[in-house]
């Protein structure tokens, strides 16, 4: 989107220099002053128009840089998150292999109890 208004921006551009050498290449005295005003008049038009696609166009650049730190903000936050979960995922399988060795060792006390008691 950014690219096609700076496009069009650029043909806008492109067009207001074309029709500003038409108008100084044509003498004052060829053209009524109702031609030159209606040239001014248009020259304006393109002069405001081309100054409002390039406030659009430096708004919408702000707005993607914006986003590019928002998006930024959000790997290092993935980031983050993901070493969190591994370091989780790594306690979990110790907590399990330290809840299965009990479970095993409590069991052999238990039978080795009932050994002994017999």
């Amino acid at each position: 989107m950014v690219k096609l208004l700076k496009r069009e921006t650029k043909q806008l551009q492109a067009d207001q220099k074309q029709k500003y050498r038409d108008q100084k290449n044509a003498s004052d005295s060829d053209n009524p002053p109702w031609e030159r005003r209606k040239l001014e008049v248009r020259l304006a038009e393109t002069e405001k128009v081309v100054r409002e696609k390039n406030d659009h166009i430096e708004q919408l650049l702000r707005d993607c840089r914006a986003m590019e730190q928002e998006n930024q903000q959000c790997n290092s936050q993935i980031q983050q998150l993901t070493q969190q979960f591994n370091e989780c995922t790594q306690q979990l399988q110790m907590a399990t292999h330290n809840y299965e060795t009990l479970e095993e060792n409590f069991k052999g006390r238990k039978s080795f109890k009932g050994f002994t008691n017999d």
